[in-house]
């Protein structure tokens, strides 16, 4: 089941899940990443990312922080051209761990890739 949640209510939800360790605050602060960012403007993004590494329990030793920052950060958006099958696209992603990702779980492979441009 899907709702609507206000942004500055997401951005004080945050406070409470940033650096997690129970899998219920773990999930939601994924959830920043993989469904929340595609509903939210470059502005809001852009003020997300700042605010959320601001919060106490943030810090970049955790795998889940850096995807974060990878996810969110406005140098870190990219555009790859694509040859997958002859059918050729571009797809917006990031770079994490070295690759272009298009989710937390799912990236490019490096042989379909043609170009990358960031954005």
């Amino acid at each position: 089941m899907s709702f609507t949640i206000d942004f500055f209510d997401l951005m004080f939800l945050s406070e409470s899940v940033t650096g997690g360790n129970t899998i219920a605050r773990s999930t939601c602060f994924d959830d920043f990443s993989e469904r929340h960012y595609h509903n939210m403007s470059d502005d809001q993004r852009k003020q997300f990312f700042e605010y959320v590494q601001k919060q106490n329990g943030f810090n970049l030793e955790k795998e889940q922080c850096r995807h974060f920052v990878a996810r969110f950060n406005p140098d870190n958006q990219w555009s790859v051209k694509v040859d997958y099958n002859g059918r050729i696209e571009w797809i917006d992603c990031y770079i994490y761990n070295d690759k272009y990702h298009t989710s937390k779980s799912r990236f490019i492979n490096t042989e379909y890739i043609l170009q990358a441009k960031n954005k």
